[in-house]
């Protein structure tokens, strides 16, 4: 799938697999802030590949600084251990802030009952410890995200794409 901005088309799918692809999301977004790295095979797929591939007018500098050691380790990621070990290198469970993901805005654009693709937006905040000031954004992008229905029912990711548009320095 490569993102059109102009089209987004709306495949016919099940409001079931909304609900599906959803949770899914949701349960990355929380294993992420939570540092449950060990659970990245409920979200991915054990081929799964994870590229991140940034808005030509972002600064490959600027991507390599947030993501930090992180990004060193190559892209795209691949498989759960590649995906947990990039996920991992990113999490500092010393860091004086909080960090949030949020997914929103998901749209089912293909969709044959056993894959799908979807776009999603991904917003990154940081607060510190304790709430004193209000969240800093500081990552956007888009989740382009290819889904297979696996064996045991649920819907996980074969290939990420994600696509920061904003980064803010740390």
């Amino acid at each position: 799938m490569t993102l059109n901005k102009t089209v987004i088309r709306v495949a016919d799918a099940p409001i079931e697999a909304y609900v599906q692809v959803n949770a899914a999301l949701s349960f990355y977004a929380l294993m992420y802030d939570y540092g449950d790295f060990d659970r990245v095979d409920r979200v991915f797929t054990e081929d799964a590949t994870y590229d991140i591939i940034a808005h030509p007018a972002t600064d490959e500098a600027n991507v390599a600084e947030h993501f930090g050691s992180a990004f060193e380790l190559g892209l795209p990621m691949v498989g759960c251990d590649g995906i947990r070990d990039f996920l991992g290198a990113r999490f500092d469970d010393n860091s004086p802030f909080q960090r949030r993901h949020f997914i929103t805005n998901v749209v089912i654009v293909q969709y044959d009952g056993e894959t799908l693709e979807s776009v999603a937006y991904m917003l990154e905040t940081k607060t510190p410890h304790g709430g004193s000031v209000a969240p800093e954004v500081t990552m956007s992008c888009v989740f382009e995200d290819s889904m297979v229905r696996c064996d045991d029912g649920h819907w996980r990711i074969r290939r990420r794409i994600a696509h920061p548009d904003r980064i803010a320095a740390h």
